[in-house]
């Protein structure tokens, strides 16, 4: 039971997310003085291109992670890079924000 708690409750904290991401889009795709069958097939088509372009985006990032996982001993050292890349990007974006220095 406990886990079905568990589960009920990690999927509404994250609908919250799924309303700040894609719920803007979802409005306008919905929002028509058209017939409701109109808006339905909006609707629908907007799910399905959804569900499918996250499926696909999912096997290629799990495609990427089999391929990699044979790179072990390289992989630590690009991860690194890759974080360290990650951290100095998004510490000048905040101070880009901030007003210390412009960027094109």
């Amino acid at each position: 039971m406990i886990e079905l708690m568990t589960a009920f409750t990690c999927g509404l904290f994250g609908s919250s997310h799924c309303v700040g991401m894609c719920g803007g889009f979802a409005a306008v795709v919905g929002a028509t003085s058209q017939p409701l069958r109109r808006g339905l097939v909006r609707q629908l088509a907007y799910g399905v291109g959804r569900v499918f372009t996250y499926a696909f985006l999912g096997a290629v990032a799990g495609f990427a992670g089999f391929w990699l996982s044979g790179y072990e001993s390289t992989l630590v050292n690009v991860q690194r890079v890759l974080s360290i890349t990650a951290g100095v990007i998004m510490i000048l974006v905040g101070i880009s924000i901030f007003g210390f220095f412009k960027v094109r």
